[in-house]
């Protein structure tokens, strides 16, 4: 955001705009970071070596996801604390979680997909003109556009490594 200001009189109106919807995009980040503050704080002990030796078929994809597209992984945990009775620690019952779900998480995640998707464009706008682009913006840019890529191969591959892991457990069994 601070690149994006003091670059801004120098960029041009695609830029301006698409610059703009990535800035949003990191805004909900910063929110959904101290979201997760609040409602999930224990996101920010993530082990990323113990995830990847966790036992789960998403292990592989959520250490994944943590690592290209944070803004995600932190939006769902903000969101998934949101849940949790914190006396309790009982899940909000099964209808509410459903909703939730389908009313918030999954809107949410396709927009800041959608604002990442900004940042393919605002790097494509960045580097097509001859005249030079600030280098700050262009690694911005590039991060956003990784998380997108990241993000979009994980949610069409989910499918695939679940089915993958229940195979491998399949065979372990089979072998065994």
């Amino acid at each position: 955001l601070i690149a994006l200001a003091v670059y801004w009189p120098q960029l041009g109106g695609w830029s301006h705009t698409l610059g703009a919807l990535v800035g949003v995009r990191e805004v909900l980040y910063v929110v959904a970071c101290f979201m997760g503050l609040w409602t999930h704080p224990a996101y920010l002990l993530v082990d990323v070596r113990a995830t990847l030796r966790g036992n789960g078929d998403d292990s592989l994809s959520d250490a994944i996801m943590y690592v290209l597209a944070p803004e995600k992984f932190v939006t769902m945990a903000a969101l998934t604390g949101l849940l949790v009775d914190k006396a309790s620690g009982e899940a909000t019952a099964a209808i509410v979680y459903s909703l939730i779900l389908v009313a918030i998480v999954h809107p949410l995640i396709l927009a800041m997909t959608m604002l990442d998707v900004c940042g393919i464009a605002a790097l494509v706008v960045a580097i097509v003109p001859a005249a030079p682009f600030p280098p700050a913006l262009l690694v911005g840019y590039s991060l956003t556009a990784l998380s997108a890529v990241a993000f979009i191969l994980l949610l069409v591959d989910g499918g695939t490594l679940k089915l993958s892991a229940k195979a491998g457990r399949a065979l372990r069994q089979e072998l065994v």
